[in-house]
């Protein structure tokens, strides 16, 4: 997809890569894209959205700029989004047995009541972050963690969030954790010292993305 494609241009891009099959690979090239409109992959996709790097720019207006309806296997790779007062991911019913989501050298950012990533309402989804970068401002928070129903009545199916080597800047919350949602963060530097549990809260070190079953 050559530089400043319209989003139409880069969703019938993805659609023929699904129609193509499995691996199938969707390139944007450096440059600036204004998304006026939702990007969406369909259930069971298998592609790959790939930048290049930090040259790569998708500027939204869209909320959210991406979709990736579930269960999917799409993997994202080397762009950034920007957006005011939107989601830039949001990955929904993606709460299938044995669902994971992975992500790897992430940084996200926000502004006023932004949560960096939300993890929304899951009972059996694994979500594993590694060398993760969170940031937010005023009153919003860096990583959000609400069980699911099963979870908050009780009964936990193996729903997690987990987080490997990060650092987190928040000037209200860092970490919120509510609903019997299970947090694991190892190896976690705070900017700020807040941190909200309204039920449990597993650490070992004191952690935008939107993964739910509801988005």
């Amino acid at each position: 997809v050559t530089a400043g494609s319209s989003a139409a241009t880069i969703q019938t891009a993805i659609n023929n890569a699904v129609a193509a099959g499995t691996r199938s690979v969707v390139h944007l090239q450096a440059g600036n894209y204004s998304i006026g409109t939702t990007l969406t992959t369909p259930a069971n996709a298998d592609i790959q959205i790939i930048g290049d790097g930090g040259y790569t720019f998708l500027t939204c207006t869209a909320d959210p700029c991406l979709k990736l309806n579930g269960p999917s296997k799409v993997v994202l790779r080397d762009f950034r989004t920007t957006g005011t007062g939107s989601d830039g991911i949001e990955i929904n019913t993606a709460d299938q047995v044995g669902s994971r989501v992975f992500m790897d050298q992430v940084l996200t950012g926000g502004s006023v009541t932004n949560t960096g990533v939300f993890y929304d309402t899951l009972d059996r989804t694994l979500v594993e972050l590694h060398n993760y970068r969170g940031i937010v401002n005023s009153s919003g928070i860096v990583v959000k963690v609400v069980g699911g129903s099963s979870t908050a009545g009780g009964t936990w199916l193996g729903g997690r969030l987990n987080i490997f080597s990060t650092l987190l800047t928040a000037n209200d919350h860092n970490l919120d954790v509510s609903a019997g949602g299970h947090l694991l963060a190892v190896g976690a530097f705070l900017g700020s010292e807040t941190i909200s549990s309204s039920t449990s809260l597993t650490a070992t070190a004191l952690v935008p993305v939107c993964v739910s079953n509801r988005c």
